[in-house]
């Protein structure tokens, strides 16, 4: 199966490339079986010399799909990962990492084994890590990958990408029997020698001790959200963006302000200017994982991750929102709701009409509630059709955590995480070459 992932992987011809991938694809039966294989080869040839916005999102891109895909509809299920494979394609990739040679080091505590990893990434040396990393590669793995994501979330060098890409990858390596070193070996080598910016996570830190939540099991209500999304999204300073955050925290409690952060965040990338959709979108992507992530660690700890969220969303606004408020989406439903929805929906954001998109998706929120299980059916097949290196996996993700945060929440205006998923994947320049050779 190595010889033929080598092949499909090197493939550049859209249609030879898609031909190969229906063949195998009969072969591995069920797409998790294509993952497990796919990251296995994959990862060690993803490693950089340098890492910044070319870092490859493939790997985390796999994640995305296998996070996406119970979404899509049975005969769609393969989408996400045909998309995501063909990104890796045509993904730059090198000489294999030569992993095994670095022998496990397993001796000590977990706390003190830790202790060496966090010097070794400190001082840039992969070997070092690694050796440590791989000692934690059975038993104790979960936590080791618990702390491993928490010591990426505070690095806002790249505006969470250490994190997304730590958190994914890591996931990754957890999918067999037992945790893949291989697999995991490109999030050390990212973590090892990626630049480092801890300045945020500092200023949180100092912020966030002595600050108090309320319990959890509130909401927050109208005024409370508009007072934290202004304080967060439109502000000039980090303040006063987390003392609106640590506000809604004290009124209402953690989970209300992870909630209301999603929504923020969801506005925050509807907000910004073309083409400056990737920092926003990871900020909201950071905050929707975190929550996750934290939802069994100590209250201290989940309002200075909520805290951080909030921080990253601020500076992510503050770079790329085209003005000092939210962009109207709903104009235009108030004076055009379409006809045929679903099918309006999907012409739209094909064409990439993001407003009319948004649009479609208050026309089908208001056909009730039999109508939201197609909606987000078609939102998740809408994403996975697009060129995997239009939206980097990103767009799968957002999906998810749209579809997701609409039915969990509690928000007067909880009708913006679906239009402006809409939105955005209307936006995204797009490619269909690939799916017009796999044959949709």
């Amino acid at each position: 199966m190595s010889e033929a992932l080598e092949s499909l992987f090197q493939t550049t011809n859209v249609k030879a490339f898609a031909k190969q991938f229906k063949e195998l694809q009969e072969e591995w039966g069920e797409p998790r079986t294509f993952v497990r294989e796919a990251a296995r080869y994959l990862a060690p040839r993803l490693y950089q010399p340098y890492y910044d916005e070319d870092t490859p999102h493939c790997l985390p891109g796999l994640d995305a799909a296998l996070e996406v895909a119970p979404l899509c509809p049975e005969e769609q299920a393969w989408w996400p990962f045909v998309q995501q494979a063909w990104h890796a394609a045509n993904t730059r990739k090198r000489s294999p990492l030569p992993w095994e040679e670095i022998e496990p080091v397993s001796e000590g505590t977990a706390d003190e084994r830790w202790e060496k990893f966090a010097a070794a990434v400190g001082q840039e040396d992969f070997e070092a890590a690694f050796a440590v990393a791989r000692g934690f590669c059975g038993d104790g793995y979960e936590d080791f990958r618990g702390r491993l994501t928490r010591l990426a979330l505070y690095d806002s060098a790249q505006g969470g990408l250490g994190f997304l890409y730590t958190r994914a990858i890591s996931r990754l390596a957890a999918g067999g029997e037992t945790p893949d070193p291989g697999v995991l070996a490109p999030a050390i080598h990212f973590l090892a020698l990626s630049p480092r910016d801890c300045t945020l996570s500092s200023r949180v830190q100092e912020f966030s001790t002595g600050q108090e939540a309320a319990a959890s099991g509130r909401h927050l209500d109208l005024d409370a959200y508009e007072a934290l999304e202004q304080s967060v999204l439109f502000s000039d300073e980090l303040d006063e963006a987390l003392e609106g955050a640590a506000d809604a925290a004290s009124l209402a409690g953690v989970d209300a302000l992870f909630e209301g952060l999603l929504l923020a965040g969801t506005n925050a990338i509807s907000n910004a200017r073309q083409g400056r959709w990737v920092r926003p979108v990871r900020a909201c992507l950071v905050g929707w994982a975190a929550r996750q992530d934290t939802a069994s660690a100590p209250a201290d700890d989940r309002l200075k991750a909520a805290l951080y969220a909030a921080g990253l969303l601020h500076r992510a606004s503050l770079r790329s929102r085209h003005g000092t408020a939210n962009r109207d989406l709903e104009e235009v439903a108030r004076r055009l709701c379409p006809l045929d929805t679903f099918n309006t929906l999907r012409s739209v954001v094909s064409h990439s009409d993001p407003y009319a998109s948004a649009t479609a998706v208050y026309a089908i929120l208001g056909m009730g509630d039999d109508k939201q299980l197609e909606l987000c059916r078609s939102l998740a097949t809408l994403a996975a059709k697009n060129d995997g290196r239009m939206g980097r996996g990103y767009d799968l993700l957002l999906v998810k955590a749209a579809v997701e945060a609409y039915a969990d929440s509690q928000l007067p205006a909880k009708d913006r995480f679906l239009s402006g998923c809409a939105f955005f994947l209307g936006r995204l320049q797009k490619d269909y070459e690939l799916f017009g050779a796999y044959g949709v």
